[in-house]
């Protein structure tokens, strides 16, 4: 039991305590305590515990949550909290550090959030050393990534409007961009070239699974990423082997459809100290983009948006972006045990407890991870889970899963108006199924809460007077 308990229960002890000591008093004939001490009747007195019945019916719903999550659990290694807005009412396992897979975006997120402001952007820029000449000429344009990670094109755009737990995800229109280069006066390119070395040019994070690429599950990490670094989408997904040279062609090619000549394209090239910025994009704000990737749980936006808390720290690698975000974490008062390695979740040396996830989902700077979590029923992870049961559209969550490995975090809204704020991360030898079926049996069991009879029915009316 922990120490932030005691309060409660020796309330609730004295309560009892006094209504036990005073009970004969209780019941006595009103008419003849009035007259002794010249007051009005009370149908209850001052000192019972029909007063106070709330607080006996939460000390019991949280016992009987306690005792239900605890076997929810039982089978797996896991750390289960549930907060409501005054107390703590479950901790299972709050010593733990567990492996915690998409979860792990609920810090990246506020890491970010806390670093660089919900209202920051990122730039794409289309940079020349001179401006075009009087026939629209110019001998190289370079397409200088900024750490953008949703810069797309129409046809990926309307991929992603088909997938129910992406549809509403923010995105930065390539086409914008290339209108912008036309409007500048742009008819001729020699070479197009891309530049993507805001960035380190490593494509993958040291101890991600090597078939991540292979199964689509994240493309290639560039801050120069189109169309999540996707060449080809949908039943396949396969990843461009140079992100930078895969966005110059493509915004070659958007340009000769709108009348542009470009002779050559090329990638990871920087662009000369002296080019300007002649066109230009800018992303969606940060608090929307972190928004989207905590509900669609967005692997690519988590690691480019990480490396580039790095960029802007004076390096952009993964190492870097996480050592911005710890110390973005620390000044958020997020609790400390928590050992990152990347930013989406997806590599199994990541290790954090619970409490981590509920003092990030508390924090007053993390309005748009709270804003971004699934609601289920309705939107990302969750958008067609627990339709049709008391859950949906009243769970708020987080979901994660690795082999092994599950997670669901976020907050509750419960009949009483007091939402429930929980964690729960679970480490064992289940899959995607058991995995799932953990999730679910959590979920319903903190939505059950308090569980327990009306509060006038556990405190007894006092008997009528004689």
């Amino acid at each position: 039991m922990t120490s932030s308990h005691w309060p409660r229960r020796l309330l609730v002890i004295a309560l009892l305590a006094t209504a036990a000591a005073l009970g004969v008093w209780a019941f006595q004939p009103r008419h003849e305590t009035s007259e002794a001490i010249g007051g009005p009747t009370l149908a209850t007195p001052l000192w019972s515990a029909r007063r106070t019945p709330e607080l006996i019916r939460e000390d019991i719903g949280a016992r009987r949550l306690a005792y239900g999550l605890g076997l929810a659990v039982a089978d797996v290694d896991a750390c289960v909290l549930v907060d409501d807005e005054r107390t703590r009412r479950v901790t299972i396992g709050d010593d733990k550090e567990l492996i915690p897979a998409s979860a792990t975006k609920i810090l990246t997120g506020s890491g970010l959030l806390a670093a660089l402001g919900a209202d920051h952007t990122f730039t794409t820029t289309v940079n020349a050393t001179a401006p075009p000449d009087g026939s629209g000429a110019v001998g190289d344009l370079w397409l200088v990534g900024g750490g953008d990670p949703v810069l797309s094109t129409a046809d990926y755009r309307a991929f992603l409007a088909e997938d129910p737990s992406r549809v509403d995800d923010p995105t930065t229109s390539l086409e914008e961009l290339a209108d912008a280069v036309v409007a500048a006066g742009v008819r001729h390119v020699d070479t197009l070239h891309g530049d993507d070395t805001r960035q380190d040019t490593a494509r993958t994070v040291d101890g991600w699974d090597p078939t991540y690429p292979d199964q689509g599950v994240i493309g290639p990490l560039s801050a120069l990423t189109v169309n999540d670094g996707y060449v080809e989408w949908g039943s396949l997904n396969v990843g461009a082997p140079d992100p930078a040279a895969y966005a110059a062609d493509e915004l070659a090619q958007l340009l000769e459809d709108r009348g542009v000549s470009v002779d050559a394209t090329t990638g990871t090239d920087a662009s000369p100290g002296d080019s300007e910025s002649l066109a230009a994009v800018d992303s969606a704000p940060l608090g929307d983009l972190v928004g989207a990737m905590i509900r669609s749980s967005d692997n690519q936006t988590a690691e480019v948006l990480t490396r580039e808390l790095g960029a802007n720290a004076g390096e952009g690698t993964t190492a870097h972006g996480l050592e911005a975000s710890a110390a973005a974490l620390d000044d958020l008062g997020i609790d400390e045990r928590r050992s990152l390695s990347d930013g989406s979740g997806l590599n199994r040396e990541n290790h954090v407890a619970c409490d981590a996830f509920i003092d990030a989902l508390r924090s007053s700077e993390t309005g748009a991870v709270r804003e971004g979590l699934a609601v289920a029923g309705e939107s990302g992870t969750l958008a067609e889970r627990f339709r049709g049961t008391p859950l949906e559209g009243r769970l708020h969550a987080k979901t994660g899963y690795l082999n092994g490995v599950t997670a669901l975090t976020g907050i509750l809204d419960t009949e009483q108006g007091r939402p429930l704020t929980f964690a729960f991360l679970g480490n064992g030898g289940f899959d995607r199924a058991g995995a799932y079926q953990l999730q679910s049996d959590v979920a319903t069991a903190i939505a059950a809460y308090p569980d327990v009879a009306p509060a006038e029915a556990l405190v007894p009316a006092p008997l009528p007077p004689a």
